[in-house]
């Protein structure tokens, strides 16, 4: 059976979903975007913000609530009241 819109390669999914858990970091971070932004633009304006001395604060808080909604996640229970997936690799650590 073939969905209509879901011709896209292994690659192209995967693009999207690192795309768009960068966006989740840029909206967090309050980092201004254009809806034609690459992946390779995002990730260097996520970069740029977290190596910042300035934001330190703020990616400490963000990097701390994250770790915390994964432990939800874990969770049997408490899983089914987060809806943000925030698996990936913060590979900025």
């Amino acid at each position: 059976m073939v969905f209509l819109g879901t011709s896209h390669t292994p690659e192209e999914r995967i693009h999207n979903n690192k795309c768009s858990k960068l966006h989740k970091l840029c909206e967090y971070y309050h980092i201004n975007i254009t809806d034609k932004s690459d992946l390779c633009e995002l990730t260097r304006l996520v970069s740029d913000y977290e190596k910042n001395p300035e934001n330190a604060e703020n990616v400490a808080r963000r990097r701390m609530l994250w770790d915390y909604m994964k432990e939800l996640q874990k969770d049997e229970y408490t899983r089914r009241f987060i809806f943000f997936d925030i698996y990936f690799d913060d590979t900025s650590e």
